[in-house]
């Protein structure tokens, strides 16, 4: 603001040392920047030292203080515990994969039938009177004991003939030992239910004897039984005629004992015509067996 009184001459060197002290100022603040003295002065203060010492103390203090080791320590462990866990569980995943095999469904009905078949050569050794019979065939052997081997016998035969066909009728794509495993609990169990159902003979004295509940007085349903019996093991060699018919039932060449696994089978078929014969056959007298056992 201009002073009342002064010319505009006195103004303009009234406020000329407003500016010469913002200009000295700043070349006081330059001049105390660069003075070597003053970088000397900070460079050689004891208390800069000391402070920088205990600065690099407190690192190194920090750095090999045990207990911040022990939880860096505790840090890199659960890292590697976590990184291990993850690829311990993605290993057991591969190999719970590797170890279920797949399933090939496209010889499913070829085992369906192999499994009917036991079933069918069991149930019909349950309810068959016949093997109660102690007439003997031949004067050899009783029916009582006939009829149990015979069964036995078919089991085996079934079993032999499966397990010839289990690499090239794999239900278990690249997996044999399972299936083996298997047959051979169908055998063990079709055994063991046999012989639980394995009675001694009985014959017609007079006495009164009931039947038992469980088996088929009539030779109608007898014979039904085991026309299924001999319909599923047609099956079976239809099956295998079906799918190698350049070698039905791998019996060529004869010299190879492990092609002559469809003689098992087509003797099992001999058999159960033979048991089918006896059935549509069968009548008390013929098997002496107890007259209350008549439908």
């Amino acid at each position: 603001m201009n002073q009342p009184g002064l010319l505009p001459a006195q103004i303009t060197q009234f406020n000329q040392p407003t500016g010469n002290k913002a200009k000295n100022d700043s070349a006081n603040k330059d001049k105390k920047k660069n003075d070597p003295a003053n970088k000397d002065k900070k460079k050689n203060d004891p208390a800069n030292k000391d402070k920088k010492k205990n600065d690099s103390a407190n690192k190194d203090k920090a750095k090999n203080d045990p207990a911040n080791k022990a939880k860096n320590n505790d840090k890199s462990n659960k890292s590697s515990n976590n990184s291990n866990k993850s690829s311990n569980n993605s290993n057991n995943s591969n190999n719970l994969e590797n170890f279920i095999p797949k399933l090939d469904k496209r010889y499913l009905p070829f085992w369906i039938l192999i499994l009917l078949a036991n079933v069918f050569i069991i149930w019909n050794y349950i309810i068959t009177p016949i093997r109660f019979s102690e007439d003997k065939v031949e004067g050899v052997v009783t029916y009582n004991d006939l009829y149990y081997y015979l069964h036995i016998i078919l089991l085996i035969l079934v079993f032999l003939y499966a397990y010839g066909l289990r690499e090239r009728f794999s239900l278990l794509i690249g997996d044999s030992t399972m299936i083996i495993c298997g047959l051979v609990s169908i055998l063990v169990l079709g055994i063991f239910a046999i012989n639980i159902a394995s009675q001694p003979p009985v014959k017609e004295d007079g006495v009164f004897k009931t039947a038992p509940k469980i088996i088929y007085k009539t030779k109608t349903k007898q014979s039904i039984i085991v026309a299924i019996l001999l319909c599923l093991l047609l099956a079976i060699i239809g099956y295998d005629i079906y799918k190698r018919r350049n070698n039905p039932l791998g019996l060529l060449p004869y010299k190879n004992l492990k092609n002559l696994y469809g003689i098992a089978l087509l003797l099992s078929v001999c058999v159960v015509c033979y048991l089918l014969f006896n059935s549509v056959r069968y009548n008390i007298s013929k098997y002496n067996l107890p007259k209350m056992w008549r439908n």
